[in-house]
C-alpha cells in the first residue's frame, strides 16, 4: 500500500496521543502509580492534570487529522467513543466474579481492538484500497483481541517490566484467565 508520508505521520501521531490519552484516563480510573516502569502523570501530579491532559491529547489527535480524508477523523471519533464505552463497562463489572467471557471481550475490542482496527484501516483509505479497508479492520479486532488476553496473562506470570504484577487482581478488573479459571 502506498500513502502520503505526511498523511501517516499524523495519522501515526493521532494513534499515539489517542492511546497515550487512554492510558492516563485508565491510571485514574485505576489509581495506577507506576507505567513501564516510571511514575503516571496522576501519581507525579494529580488527577486533574491526568485527566485535563488526556483530554488535550485527545483533541490535538483528533484536530491532527483534519487535513485528511473524512472517514479517517470520523473513525478516530468512533474509536474513541468504543474506547470509552468498554472502559465504562469494564469499571462496572470490576469485582464481579461471573463477568461472561462475551462481555471481557467486548471490552477488550473496545480498548485495545478498535485502536489497531483504526491504525489499519486509516492506512486503507488514505489508499483508497477497500480491500485493505476490510482485512486491516479485521486483523485489528483480532490482534486487539489476542494482546489484551496476553496482556492479562502478563499480568497474572509477570515479566513485563514497570508493570505492577497483580494489579488487575488488585483492582479486581475482568481478566481473561481468570474467567476462564472461574468456569
Amino acid at each position: 500500500i502506498e500513502a502520503n508520508a505526511d498523511a501517516l505521520a499524523d495519522i501515526a501521531m493521532a494513534g499515539e496521543f489517542i492511546h497515550g490519552a487512554s492510558l492516563m484516563h485508565d491510571d485514574v480510573i485505576d489509581e495506577g502509580t507506576m507505567r513501564r516502569g516510571r511514575p503516571t502523570v496522576n501519581a507525579r501530579w494529580d488527577n486533574l492534570t491526568a485527566v485535563l491532559a488526556g483530554d488535550m491529547l485527545l483533541s490535538e489527535a483528533i484536530y491532527g487529522l483534519r487535513r485528511w480524508k473524512r472517514p479517517i477523523t470520523e473513525e478516530a471519533l468512533k474509536l474513541v467513543a468504543a474506547m470509552s464505552r468498554a472502559a465504562m463497562l469494564e469499571a462496572h463489572v470490576r469485582g464481579r466474579i461471573d463477568v461472561p467471557e462475551q462481555q471481557w471481550r467486548y471490552i477488550a475490542l473496545g480498548k485495545t481492538g478498535a485502536m489497531f482496527r483504526w491504525c489499519g484501516r486509516s492506512v486503507a483509505w488514505l489508499a483508497d484500497d477497500m480491500e485493505a479497508l476490510k482485512s486491516f479492520g479485521e486483523f485489528g479486532d483480532r490482534f486487539g483481541v489476542a494482546f489484551q488476553m496476553a496482556d492479562d496473562l502478563k499480568d497474572i506470570l509477570g515479566g513485563d517490566i514497570g508493570k505492577d504484577r497483580f494489579a488487575d487482581i488488585r483492582n479486581a478488573n475482568p481478566s481473561y484467565p481468570l474467567i476462564l479459571a472461574l468456569r
